[in-house]
């Protein structure tokens, strides 16, 4: 080869290394310049607890300052970069070269005869072969250049897909966005209830309001009537012992839009629909108690539709409206939804089973939605518990002499009254010899005495009498502790 040619080779081996050095440069510029943006939009984001807003003009920001990286830091560098600027980085690096290269580089673009190329390229060559590309662009430039662009990219992908916080929540809203088909929670903001909902005209309705992700002195609610233009602002009161906060909107007379506000966060804004439904005026309860309580039914007119009942217990319940109700039910608090049926006059009526405790409350239908017209009713449910029975003296093993009289007093109790009361003792393991005790079927409380004469059972030292007492009501038995009496 001759030294023109060699000397081409040379150059454009500068030239690969130094295409190397800015692609690795713009590649940690860029890097290095959507982290630091990423950052530093997420906090400024925060400021403004993520609103739309903020996010849409963080990603027109995030996209300038990657095509200003990309443009300036990579693209330029690298459509700059021809033989003779090669020539002339490499001329400031190595100064041996005393203008050599870029002269050759010059000249061969104006086109100078080859001859006297070829003898500039001879002289050229003794100068390069002391000057590795490999000096002129150093390996620990290249390795520090790829080493951070590494690592930025690294901590970026981080801080989208690794970390929690905002910081995490922010950077993966800005770079991805929200997800697609699935409703993101906000990581601040205020969960508002009931949210949307219709109420009876003149009703009440509470909302609640509860700080999601941060926290606040005060928090206030802004309603507008429907005929009005006009936002009215009042504070929301803490719930005692929680972190919500509460206000009530009593006697509603028309419809209202409302939302809640905290600092710079707010709620999105919902509607209470004031529609006009039958009032309430009076309840009738009739309590169908199961059959082995011997209860017989019985109707009230609670001064509240609270309930209360044995388990088991079939209820009526009976609805007077001041109008005629259709579409009502009976809502319980487990979801649970019960018709009303017609009756005489404007009176409603529906059954249910008595179960377990809950609340209840009766509502109409309007457009598919239950609107509300009476408060909240009790179920307290009475469990069935099993008898209680004692022996009450001696109440303890005993030791006496063979020829004495033991009194044994006894005593039981059940809620819903006794079937079976008695009293069961043996001598020396024989047969068991049972004394009724029961004052009368069906009481709730009996006891009594028995007198135990040991001499009727010739007794010796060392025998044994062993007694206990049980109780049965109409769905459990229940026995005392045994007790033991030796001679």
């Amino acid at each position: 080869m001759s030294a023109l040619e060699l000397l081409n080779a040379y150059l454009k081996r500068l030239e690969a290394r130094f295409r190397l050095a800015a692609l690795v440069r713009g590649l940690a510029i860029t890097a290095t310049s959507a982290l630091a943006a990423t950052v530093v939009i997420v906090l400024a984001a925060n400021w403004f607890a993520f609103s739309e807003r903020s996010l849409t003009a963080g990603r027109v920001a995030l996209f300038l300052c990657l095509a200003f990286a990309l443009g300036f830091g990579l693209a330029l560098p690298l459509t700059r970069l021809n033989r003779r600027k090669t020539a002339r980085d490499t001329e400031s690096r190595a100064p041996e070269f005393e203008q050599r290269l870029l002269t050759l580089a010059e000249k061969q673009a104006a086109g100078e005869p080859e001859a006297f190329l070829e003898l500039l390229a001879q002289d050229t060559l003794q100068v390069a072969a002391a000057v590795e590309p490999e000096r002129v662009v150093k390996r620990p430039l290249v390795i520090g250049f790829s080493s951070a662009a590494l690592a930025a990219v690294g901590a970026l992908l981080w801080l989208i897909f690794g970390t929690t916080g905002f910081m995490g929540y922010g950077a993966r809203l800005l770079w991805a966005g929200p997800p697609r088909g699935v409703e993101q929670p906000a990581f601040y903001d205020i969960r508002v209830t009931p949210g949307d909902r219709t109420i009876r005209r003149g009703g009440s309705q509470t909302i609640t309001a509860e700080l999601i992700g941060f926290e606040a002195a005060a928090v206030r609610l802004f309603a507008r009537y429907r005929d009005s233009a006009k936002w009215e602002e009042a504070p929301m009161v803490q719930r005692e012992g929680s972190s919500a906060y509460e206000f009530l909107f009593a006697g509603l007379p028309a419809t209202v839009e409302y939302y809640a506000a905290a600092g710079r966060i707010r709620s999105k804004t919902y509607t209470l629909t004031v529609v006009d439904v039958p009032n309430v005026k009076r309840l009738r309860v009739q309590y169908r108690y199961p059959q082995w309580t011997g209860l017989p039914a019985e109707t009230e007119d609670p001064a509240s539709g609270d309930l209360r009942a044995v388990e088991g217990t079939e209820v009526e319940i009976a609805v007077e409206t001041d109008r005629p109700l259709t579409n009502g039910q009976i809502l319980l608090d487990d979801g649970t939804r019960i018709d009303l049926k017609s009756s005489n006059g404007n009176w409603q009526t529906a059954r249910l089973r008595v179960e377990r405790d809950g609340v209840y409350h009766i509502a109409a239908i309007d457009r598919g939605e239950a609107v509300r017209l009476t408060d909240d009713f009790f179920i307290d449910v009475q469990k069935d518990n099993p008898p209680l029975v004692q022996i009450r003296r001696p109440g303890r093993d005993a030791r006496v002499l063979p020829i004495e009289e033991v009194p044994i007093e006894v005593e039981a109790a059940d809620d819903f009254g006794l079937r079976e009361f008695n009293l069961h003792y043996s001598v020396n393991g024989g047969p068991e010899k049972v004394v009724s005790m029961l004052k009368g079927s069906g009481a709730r409380e009996s006891d009594g005495e028995v007198l135990l004469a040991l001499e009727e059972y010739k007794l010796v030292p060392g025998d044994v009498v062993a007694f206990y007492a049980s109780a049965r009501d109409a769905r459990s038995t229940t026995r005392s502790d045994m007790f033991f009496i030796e001679a």
